[in-house]
Order: C-alpha cells, then sequence, then structure tokens
C-alpha cells in the first residue's frame, strides 16, 4: 500500500510505531560511550563541568542522556515517545543514575512549556544528536525551536546539534539506501526528491528479515525533512541568538569537520 504523503510522519515513526524503531536506537548503544566522551571534551572546554545541567532534546532511549549523568552532570531527556522513554529509565536504572537524569515527554513546539511543568532553570550544556532539527521541513520552525533554546539557555551555555550533511549527500548517496538493525530490521530508503535539495522527500520502507530471509512489511511512511548543509544550520542558529563556535566531523576524536564527512557536530554558544 502506498503511503499517505499527507501524515505525521514523525509522529508514526517515532510515536505510533515507536516499538519498531526502537531496534535503530538500539544498536546506537555501541557508538554512545565514544560520542559521550567528546561531548564531555567539547563542554569542558567551554567550561561546562560536572553538576551542570544539561539538556537532551529527543533524547530516545537515553544512550546520550545515562552516560552524561554517570559523567557527573544533571541531565534532563526529552523525547515525544513514551515507548522511548520507558526504556530510557530502564537504562538510567541499570546505570545507577535515576536520581542524576530526568526523562519528561514532550514536542519540540512547546519545549518552554514542557520545562516550565518540569521546573527547570535555565541549561547550562543542550545536546540535539541524530539530525533531529528539520524535522517539520520548514527553516522557521527550526529557528524556533533553537530560539526557544537559547531562552533555555544559561549565558555561556553550550549547544551542539548533530546533522548529516546535506553536501555529502548529494556527492555520495543514490535513490536507494538499504540499512540493517538488531532484531533483523531492515529499512529501505526510496528517494524522491532531487539529489541536493533542501526538502527531502522518501519512502521510508520497515521489514523484518524471517528465518528464510525473505522480508516481511511491517510499514512505510513518506518522510518529508528539512535537510541542512553546515553552512545553513550555521546562519540559523545565528539568527536564533547562538555564536557558533565550530564543527566536528566525529565525536569519537574530535577532528574537524571536513568535506568527506557526512555526520557534522556543530558547537554554539549563547
Amino acid at each position: 500500500m502506498a503511503p499517505n504523503s499527507g501524515e505525521d510522519w514523525a509522529h508514526r515513526v517515532y510515536e505510533t510505531e515507536a516499538s519498531i524503531y526502537q531496534s535503530i536506537l538500539e544498536a546506537g548503544l555501541k557508538t554512545a560511550p565514544g560520542e559521550v566522551r567528546g561531548l564531555v571534551t567539547v563542554f569542558r572546554s567551554h567550561g561546562v563541568g560536572a553538576g551542570s545541567s544539561i539538556l537532551d532534546l529527543a533524547c530516545g532511549i537515553g544512550r546520550h542522556s545515562v552516560l552524561l549523568a554517570k559523567a557527573g552532570y544533571e541531565v534532563t531527556g526529552v523525547d515525544p515517545s513514551s515507548t522511548f522513554l520507558t526504556r530510557a529509565r530502564e537504562l538510567a536504572a541499570e546505570n545507577g543514575v535515576t536520581q542524576d537524569v530526568n526523562f519528561a515527554r514532550g514536542r519540540f513546539s512547546n519545549i518552554l512549556k514542557v520545562l516550565s511543568r518540569e521546573k527547570h532553570g535555565k541549561f547550562n550544556g543542550i545536546i540535539l544528536m541524530d539530525s533531529s532539527v528539520g524535522v517539520t521541513e520548514h527553516d522557521e520552525d527550526d529557528q524556533a525551536l533553537l530560539k526557544d533554546l537559547a531562552e533555555a539557555a544559561a549565558t555561556g551555555a553550550v549547544l551542539i546539534v548533530e546533522i548529516f550533511d546535506r553536501d555529502y549527500a548529494a556527492r555520495h548517496f543514490g535513490r536507494t539506501l538499504v540499512e540493517e538493525f538488531p532484531d533483523d530490521l531492515v529499512r529501505i530508503w526510496k528517494r524522491f526528491s532531487p539529489l541536493g535539495s533542501p526538502v527531502l522527500e522518501a519512502d521510508w520502507s520497515f521489514y523484518r528479515k524471517q528465518s528464510d530471509l525473505s522480508l516481511k512489511h511491517l510499514f512505510t511512511t513518506r518522510v518529508r525533512s528539512r535537510h541542512y548543509t553546515v553552512r545553513e544550520l550555521r546562519g540559523l542558529a545565528r539568527r536564533a541568538g547562538w555564536k557558533y563556535s565550530t564543527c566536528y566531523g566525529s565525536l569519537k576524536d574530535l577532528h574537524r569537520f571536513k568535506k568527506s564527512d557526512f555526520r557534522a557536530f556543530l558547537v554554539f554558544t549563547r
């Protein structure tokens, strides 16, 4: 069945079908320790040390939140998915940091209301991982989010945003991409938008690999999201009140971003 191009794809993927997508987040548990070491190094280089308050927006299953709490930070993780947050709380308990990390359900569009409800003050550090900007495809929504985060940030706060650089995708990606994840989950991308287009339009089809290696279809949804270049996001954040600091191509070794990097970690200060 063809996907409904008018549906809220993010709601379906991250909330309605969250139990399926969770396998993709679980795969990230392997890389999270190296990423968090990089996050801690960046925070400390800007004077945001242990005991500081960190907001992990779109925290998912909490793989970064929990490890930041283990590193001595006071962490608030926010995500719209109750399924992901249940797993996040399990990870916090398993790692003995339940008292150091708080998970709250909420959406980007009302993040200040969510934080007010949680009675939280200003944050010293904020992270947006896994290309969490661009979900609605509209620049103005992302700029509004970044403005809200600036309001939630303390003086001198550090914002770290991960994107998948559009320039790299235009040079290296074809129209179809197949990815495999734990629990025999397979995701197949079929892109419709032109390479390099600011708005990525694609079908995400999820399958479960069977014992005979056939694929059982789980669901398909039409994705429309804003795909940024590093330069574009720098400009957007500047207009939202953030000062650009630097950009890394990896959190594991913190090398400066270059054209051969797909992932980009932009660092801003308030």
